[in-house]
C-alpha cells in the first residue's frame, strides 16, 4: 500500500479533530441539558418544600394562636389570683408595720417616706457635744436606706416600675442628706475642737459605734505635732500617718458603714458592667484641715464665723505642690490603715485579700497601685493595707466566684411549695418556696445564721447573701470573665422563666447540658412529672408533696441522684417543643419527638402526656409561682450553668 501523502494525513487529522469535537459538542449540549433539567427538578423541590413549610407554619400559627386563645382565660385568671393574693400579703405586712410603732416610716408608703426626709431636713443639725445622737440618726438613716434598697428590688422583680423609681429616688435624698448632716456636726466638732480636747495629750477624738456604721473624729491640737500612730480603739481601727502628716495639725475622719452606700447607687451602665463586689461594707478615710483657732480676751472666747463653721473642708492627698500642681506618682509617702470586717462576712479562702478604691467619675471600684501590701488577719478579722489614696475604700470580691453553676434541680413539694437546689463554685443552696417567700435551709454557716428558715421576699434574701459575700445574682459582665458561659438574650430568659412557672406544681426541672450550646435564643430544660404524695417528716401530707425517682434516703442526701435520663423541654421564639436530646447522649439531638409538634407554652406541650396536670396547676398558689419566678429571674441558671 502506498504511504499516505502528507496531505492526506492532514486530512485525516482534521477529520478526527472534527470528530472530537463534536463529540465533545454532544457532550456538553448533554451535559447542559442534564443540568437544567437537575435546577428544574431541585427549584421544582424548592417550591414545593416552601409550599409545604408556608403550610406548616400556617398550621403552626394557627394553632399557636388557638392555644394562646384558649389559655387567655388560664393565665388572666392566674394574673388575677397573683393580684388578690398579694394584695392580701401586702395588707397584712401594712398592718403589722402600723402597730409596730416603729421610728421609721413604712418604705411602701411614698408620702411617709417623703414625710419623713422632709422633717429631717428641716430639723437642725446637732451640735458637737450631741454627737451620738447625729450618729444614731445616721443609724436609722442607714436603716431606712437598707429597707429601701429591699424594697426597691422587690417591686422591681414585681415589675412595678413606679414605686421602684421612687424608691431609688428617696435613698439618693436620703443619703445626702445624711452626709449633710454629719458633715454639719464634724465641722462644729472642729470648730470647738479645744473644748473637747485632752490637754495633756493635745488632741482630742471622739468615737462611736453603732451596729450599722462606725463613726471617728481625730484632731491634732499640739503646737509641734508629732502624732504618728492613731489608734481608735473603740471602733477597732489604726491609721498610720506619714512623717508630712503627723507634722501637719490636721484632722481625720473616719465612716465605716456595715453595708455599701456608694456602688448601689452608681449608674445603671456602671452597676451593669461591675464585676467587683464589696465585703463588709465601705470604709472611708479623709484628711480635714481646722479652722482657725479660738482666741480668749478677758473670759471670753471669739470664734471665727466661716464656711468651715458649717461644713467640713476635705483636704486633698497627695498633697499638691506649693505651685498648685499635681504631686508626681510615687512622691507622697503612703498611710497604713487597718479595720476589722463583720462577722457575718465570709471570706474566700485561698484567695489573697483585695483592696480598692471608688472612682467616683467612672463610677467603679479601681484595684491599682494606689493600694498594696493588703493582708488579712483570720483571728481578729482585722484588714490592713498602705494606700496613698484616701476615699470610700473597701475589701473587694470578684462577683462571678460563685458561676457557673455546676447543677440545679427544682423539685414540688405540693402545688404550692417546692424546693431548688443549686451548687456552684463554693457552695450547695437548698431553698424552699412558697407564697410566703424564699427560705434558705442550707448551708448552714455560721455567718448566715441570721437568714435561715427564715422566709423572705427572694430579691431580700438574695442581697442579704450578697451582704455576707455570696452573689447568686449574675449580670452578663459576670460571663466575660467564666468559660464558655454566653448568657441568653434577658427579654427571652424572662419569658422563658414565666412560661416555666405553671409546671413547678407538677413538675422537676433540671439543668440541661446542651442549654449553653443551643445560643443565645433558645433554652433547653430536663423535665420529669412526680408521681406519688411525699409524706412530710412528721408523717402528715399537708404540704400535699410528691415523692420522686429514688426518694427515700438516698433522695434526701443527695437531691440529684434522682435524676434520670429525663426528657428534654426546648423553648424559643415563639414555640416551645419536646425533644429528643438526653443528656447521655453524645451529641445533641434536638428533633422534634416522634407524634409530637411544637406549641405555644411548655403547658401545652404536656398536656397530651399527662391528663393530670390541669387538675394540680390549678390547685397551685399564683404568689407562690411569682415567687419562684423572682427567685429564677435573679439567679439566672438558665444563662449561668454549665454542665460538665
Amino acid at each position: 500500500m502506498a504511504p499516505k501523502s502528507k496531505k492526506q494525513k492532514q486530512a485525516e487529522k482534521e477529520a478526527e479533530l472534527a470528530r472530537i469535537a463534536e463529540e465533545e459538542r454532544l457532550a456538553a449540549e448533554k451535559a447542559e441539558k442534564e443540568r437544567e433539567e437537575e435546577e428544574r427538578l431541585l427549584k421544582e423541590e424548592k417550591q414545593k418544600r416552601a409550599v409545604e413549610e408556608q403550610r406548616l407554619q400556617a398550621e403552626l400559627d394557627a394553632r399557636l394562636e388557638e392555644e394562646r386563645a384558649a389559655n387567655e382565660a388560664f393565665y388572666g385568671g392566674r394574673s388575677l389570683a397573683l393580684q388578690q393574693e398579694l394584695q392580701q400579703a401586702l395588707s397584712g405586712s401594712e398592718w403589722e408595720t402600723f402597730i409596730a410603732c416603729e421610728e421609721l416610716p413604712d418604705v411602701t408608703c411614698e408620702s411617709d417616706v417623703n414625710t419623713f426626709l422632709t422633717e429631717w431636713r428641716e430639723t437642725p443639725a446637732e451640735s458637737a457635744d450631741r454627737l451620738d445622737k447625729t450618729l444614731a440618726d445616721a443609724t436609722l438613716c442607714i436603716e431606712l436606706l437598707r429597707s429601701l434598697q429591699l424594697e426597691e428590688a422587690w417591686a422591681a422583680a414585681r415589675k412595678d416600675a413606679k414605686r421602684a423609681a421612687w424608691q431609688a429616688q428617696a435613698q439618693l435624698e436620703l443619703r445626702a442628706e445624711m452626709q449633710r448632716k454629719l458633715d454639719e456636726t464634724t465641722a462644729d466638732f472642729l470648730q470647738r475642737a479645744d473644748e473637747f480636747a485632752n490637754a495633756k495629750a493635745q488632741l482630742c477624738a471622739s468615737y462611736l459605734s453603732t451596729p450599722s456604721c462606725r463613726f471617728g473624729v481625730w484632731v491634732n491640737l499640739a503646737r509641734n505635732p508629732r502624732m504618728k500612730i492613731i489608734e481608735m480603739g473603740p471602733i477597732s481601727v489604726t491609721c498610720e500617718l506619714p512623717k508630712a502628716l503627723a507634722l501637719a495639725s490636721i484632722s481625720v475622719r473616719v465612716l465605716q458603714y456595715h453595708c455599701d452606700l456608694v456602688s448601689p447607687y452608681a449608674s445603671a451602665e456602671a452597676m451593669a458592667a461591675s464585676t467587683f463586689m464589696t465585703l463588709g461594707g465601705v470604709f472611708t478615710v479623709e484628711l480635714l484641715s481646722l479652722p482657725p483657732g479660738a482666741t480668749k480676751v478677758k473670759g471670753w472666747t471669739m470664734r471665727l464665723v466661716s464656711e468651715q463653721s458649717r461644713t467640713i473642708s476635705r483636704m486633698q492627698y497627695p498633697m499638691p505642690n506649693p505651685d498648685g500642681s499635681a504631686p508626681s506618682a510615687g512622691s507622697a509617702p503612703p498611710l497604713r490603715l487597718s479595720f476589722e470586717v463583720g462577722s457575718s462576712v465570709i471570706m474566700a479562702e485561698g484567695a489573697a485579700p483585695k483592696v480598692g478604691y471608688w472612682d467616683s467619675e467612672a463610677e467603679a471600684w479601681k484595684e491599682d497601685d494606689c493600694v498594696w501590701d493588703v493582708e488579712y488577719q483570720a483571728e481578729t478579722r482585722t484588714v490592713s493595707f498602705f494606700t496613698i489614696r484616701l476615699a470610700s475604700l473597701a475589701l473587694l470580691q470578684p462577683s462571678y466566684l460563685e458561676f457557673p453553676y455546676k447543677a440545679w434541680l427544682f423539685s414540688p413539694r405540693g402545688p404550692k411549695s417546692g424546693t431548688l437546689h443549686l451548687v456552684t463554685q463554693r457552695f450547695t443552696f437548698h431553698f424552699d418556696l412558697s407564697a410566703a417567700g424564699v427560705t434558705l435551709r442550707a448551708p448552714r454557716l455560721d455567718q448566715l445564721a441570721a437568714l435561715l428558715d427564715t422566709p423572705m421576699a427572694a430579691t431580700t434574701l438574695l442581697l442579704r447573701l450578697r451582704s455576707c459575700g455570696i452573689n447568686l445574682c449574675p449580670r452578663d459582665a459576670d460571663a466575660a470573665c467564666l468559660d464558655r458561659v454566653h448568657p441568653k438574650e434577658a427579654h427571652l430568659e424572662a419569658a422563658c422563666h414565666e412560661a416555666l412557672m405553671p409546671l413547678l406544681p407538677r413538675y422537676q426541672l433540671a439543668a440541661s447540658r446542651w442549654n449553653l450550646s443551643r445560643g443565645a435564643a433558645k433554652f433547653m430544660v430536663r423535665l420529669s412529672a412526680m408521681a406519688e404524695p411525699m409524706a412530710l417528716a412528721d408523717g402528715s401530707d399537708e404540704a400535699g408533696g410528691y415523692s420522686g425517682d429514688g426518694g427515700g434516703e438516698k433522695a434526701a442526701a443527695d437531691p440529684f441522684a434522682a435524676i434520670g435520663d429525663w426528657p428534654t423541654l426546648e423553648y424559643g421564639l415563639n414555640r416551645v417543643l419536646m425533644t429528643n436530646a438526653l443528656d447521655s447522649d453524645v451529641q445533641c439531638d434536638d428533633s422534634v419527638q416522634p407524634e409530637a409538634v411544637p406549641h405555644s407554652s411548655p403547658l401545652d406541650c404536656l398536656r397530651g402526656t399527662d391528663p393530670d396536670a390541669a387538675d394540680v396547676l390549678h390547685s397551685s398558689s399564683s404568689l407562690y409561682q411569682d415567687t419562684a419566678r423572682q427567685l429564677f429571674d435573679a439567679l439566672r441558671p438558665l444563662s449561668f450553668t454549665k454542665v460538665d
